[in-house]
């Protein structure tokens, strides 16, 4: 090794182990499961899984070893160079791979067929009623332990912070066990942009956090946020009003975590991220859309019934409407042109101009801040931020909002990309949040699904998936399947719900279960800090303790009765809209027999 590895870039490398053995998970799945997961591999081998768990003594003795420049290039000459296992694994694309293989599968078939008594061929018959048979049977549920209603918490939790001025920026600071860390967030309001800026503001909130800072360039960034931080990120979130699918909600957060004793670094690094990212660096910006845009299509037909259900419920909000032209699928065909059109120098000139003149628009406009940590911690802050935010609350102009424009509806629309599955989409105009049947919907979408849907989409359709979605930012009432082999039965499937729920096979057990999906989804535990952004994010959306238990007992008073009226209300009705992302063949069925509109992607 003829290149030594700057001793600064391994301190960063275990200050993020430290970082991730300290920080308290949970948002995916239960904390103490993912550390008994993390502690299993040291159980089995013979190992000591609590040394596992608790690196202190591992990281010290590790910050000790890298004083020593040859401790690395040692590592790599014996694990690496002189390793002597090598695998090399060539693979070839073949374009008619999936021609191939229907054609040998039906080949097989039909040989299989013919080799067939007259006896066999009436047991495969006698074996598909069996089936049907079992499949329509109701399981006795009761042989399994079950929680009840009884057994669900009758409060849910309330935000706990206080509000203090620093540089006249409001900041909200919020206690909780963070073991350490501290996470902390720059709310901002959307100033008044230009078309193009608009148009463009997910691609700044995505590059943000990734380019160089000031004079730093962005590997001198990175390198600086992996030192000091746990990384910064920036989001953009375009939601509903509360009672109006069609008024926005939109903001931009900086968001940061890091060790109690960087918490300086991370507000400080916060701030000049904010004022000072540059947008010069072009050809790490020409990466990152590059990047965008290959994320986007190789997570197509992995989330395609989503992509579908945007698609489908555009015109019904400005949530749906804003993501399908972001981050749906018309995001996906508008990012691979912008992609191909930065191949132009000029234009990626005056993509990174107008990139960086959005950036100077939110330098004005009005903000607040959000910190969550321990109580001791946050007592002690206060100094910190009078020192590194002394820009953060120059703000003068308050905010305009973001202007979404509501796509037409469509009855049906075919989206194509290179698939043999189909992703199924229905949209029914349903109500806002607020509205006094949003929880009723909740309750229905899984009533459908358990008892209806699923069973006869995945069980005895073969998709990988199928059920249906309330979805109070777009007030809308969705259904949906996930790699569907069938595509015009499923729809209507879709239109046979209604019929299902009148009729004697909806029983009242199928409600219970819903609500206790639909509560437990609410009560679904998340890490002490997450469940603080959360509840504070909340508030800012006018979801406040008071409305949430009204939605909450809303959803507890469900009974069939009531999921019939409301489904009979918002169902019954012939406005609605299908969208479907599947293969050129049967879009150009659909778009001559159902008059669905073809579109590519």
């Amino acid at each position: 090794m003829r290149e030594v590895i700057p001793k600064k870039h391994l301190a960063a490398l275990l200050h993020q182990l430290e970082l991730g053995q300290r920080e308290i998970g949970g948002d995916g799945y239960p904390f103490g499961l993912q550390l008994f997961l993390r502690a299993l591999p040291a159980a089995i081998h013979g190992g000591d899984p609590v040394a596992l768990l608790d690196i202190d003594e591992a990281l010290l003795e590790l910050r000790q070893e890298i004083a020593n420049p040859a401790f690395i290039p040692q590592l790599i000459q014996s694990w690496l160079l002189d390793n002597p296992h090598r695998v090399r694994l060539v693979l070839s694309p073949d374009n008619g791979l999936n021609a191939q293989k229907a054609q040998a599968e039906r080949a097989h078939l039909d040989a299989t067929q013919a080799l067939m008594t007259p006896e066999q061929k009436q047991a495969i018959v006698e074996l598909a009623a069996a089936l049907e048979e079992r499949q329509a049977q109701e399981d006795d549920v009761n042989i399994l332990p079950k929680v009840e209603l009884s057994d669900i918490p009758a409060e849910l939790p309330q935000f706990n912070g206080r509000s203090e001025y620093f540089h006249h920026l409001k900041t909200t600071l919020a206690p909780a066990a963070t073991n350490g860390l501290v996470y902390q967030q720059v709310i901002l309001d959307i100033p008044a942009l230009t078309r193009e800026q608009a148009d463009l503001l997910p691609l700044l909130t995505g590059t943000w956090a990734e380019v160089g800072v000031g004079s730093d360039d962005y590997l001198s960034t990175q390198m600086r946020q992996a030192s000091l931080t746990g990384g910064l990120g920036a989001s953009l979130s375009v939601a509903a009003h509360k009672d109006d699918p069609v008024q926005s909600r939109a903001k931009v957060v900086l968001s940061g975590k890091a060790l109690n004793s960087n918490a300086m670094a991370l507000a400080q690094l916060m701030e000049q991220t904010l004022f000072e990212a540059r947008f010069d660096e072009l050809d790490r910006l020409r990466e990152l859309v590059s990047m965008t845009r290959v994320n986007a299509e190789q997570s197509i037909t992995s989330n395609g019934h989503s992509l579908a259900m945007l698609a489908d419920s555009a015109g019904f909000g400005v949530s749906s409407a804003f993501a399908h032209a972001n981050s749906g699928l018309l995001g996906l065909k508008r990012f691979k042109a912008l992609d191909d059109r930065l191949e132009n120098e000029s234009e990626l000139d005056a993509f990174a101009a107008t990139l960086a003149s959005t950036r100077d628009a939110f330098a004005s406009v009005s903000r607040q801040a959000l910190i969550v940590g321990e109580s001791d911690m946050l007592l002690s802050i206060n100094d910190h931020l009078e020192q590194a935010w002394q820009r953060m609350g120059d703000a003068t102009q308050k905010g305009q909002g973001l202007m979404v424009d509501l796509p037409q509806r469509v009855a049906g629309q075919a989206w194509v990309t290179s698939t043999q599955v189909h992703f199924c989409a229905q949209a029914h105009a349903a109500v806002s949040w607020s509205h006094a049947d949003s929880p009723l919907l909740s309750v229905l979408s899984g009533v459908l699904r358990n008892g209806y849907l699923h069973p006869n989409i995945r069980e005895k359709g073969g998709a990988y998936g199928g059920g249906a979605s309330y979805d109070a930012e777009s007030a809308s009432f969705r259904f949906f399947s996930y790699r569907d082999p069938r595509c015009e039965e499923t729809y209507d499937i879709f239109d046979g719900a209604l019929a299902w729920l009148l009729s004697n096979d909806a029983k009242e057990s199928l409600v219970e279960e819903a609500i206790l999906g639909v509560i437990g989804a609410m009560d679904k535990p998340s890490s002490p800090a997450s469940e603080v952004k959360k509840l504070f994010h909340l508030g800012l959306a006018g979801k406040d303790h008071a409305s949430r238990m009204a939605w909450r007992q809303g959803v507890l008073s469900a009974n069939l009765d009531s999921l019939r009226r409301v489904a009979q209300t918002y169902l019954a009705s012939g406005a609605k809209t299908r969208a479907v992302l599947t293969n050129e063949a049967t879009a150009q069925r659909l778009a001559q027999e159902q008059h669905f509109e073809i579109r590519e992607i």
